[in-house]
């Protein structure tokens, strides 16, 4: 397994001349812990940086259930699926830990792509990153049982959001039982099933912050060869 996991950063993209540019056009913002950045169908013509903290973005069924679309870690931009028309998002922005932003007006952004036409080709790779996630996860929910499923989302977990320490590997994105079965379209019970059983087995833990897995070569097998899941840890 890999010894460091990098999702996208925006920021990192950027050359000092433009990252100076694009804080001029934005004001600097702190939202607490639990708190909407922007909610559905709310009127909202602003986009977001990431500068620290965690950002959940999530969708609600038409029962009200919770999907989670992804997660923004520092250096990411988020908000930019904005209907011209209307000036509202289907999608719910939410701080899952204190979070510092860069908050940018969208006609400032618009002027400031054309004033640097480069930056167009980063949120394009950055979109496609996001539609990738979201493909295969439709990809995996048409396609594998729920115990492969499982296996699936903390492989995808484990390359963006974690870190390698003392031969473990970190998740730091705490998630409920329930969070995670709405992410592989699985009722609750089933992963704290799973959960329960990879513990058993010493290939993962929990804690306070997310997940640890104790065992990442182990891991990294049922990965490659998930069907070994069914046949050795069920």
């Amino acid at each position: 397994m890999e010894s460091s996991f990098t999702p996208f950063s925006f920021i990192n993209k950027l050359e000092p001349a433009e990252w100076h540019a694009l804080q001029g056009i934005g004001h600097r913002d702190i939202y607490k812990k639990g708190s909407y950045i922007f909610r559905a169908n709310e009127l909202n013509d602003s986009l977001y940086v990431l500068l620290d903290g965690r950002i959940k973005i999530t969708r609600l069924s038409q029962h009200g259930r919770e999907l989670i679309q992804w997660f923004c870690l520092p250096g990411e931009i988020f908000g930019l699926s904005v209907d011209d028309n209307s000036r509202q998002r289907g999608l719910y922005a939410t701080a899952i830990s204190d979070a510092k932003l860069l908050c940018i007006p969208k006609c400032d952004f618009d002027q400031y792509i054309l004033q640097h036409p480069r930056i167009a080709l980063l949120i394009i790779k950055q979109l496609a990153s996001r539609l990738r996630t979201l493909g295969d996860t439709l990809l995996n929910i048409t396609s594998d049982g729920a115990h492969i499923r499982f296996i699936k989302l903390l492989q995808r977990l484990s390359k963006f959001y974690g870190r390698e320490h003392g031969g473990e590997v970190y998740i730091d994105l705490y998630l409920t039982h329930q969070e995670m079965a709405d992410m592989i379209g699985v009722c609750r019970q089933t992963v704290s099933s799973m959960i329960g059983r990879m513990k058993k087995h010493g290939i993962i833990a929990s804690t306070r912050d997310g997940i640890c897995i104790q065992s990442p070569v182990e891991f990294q097998q049922l990965s490659e060869q998930p069907d070994n899941y069914l046949q050795h840890y069920l």
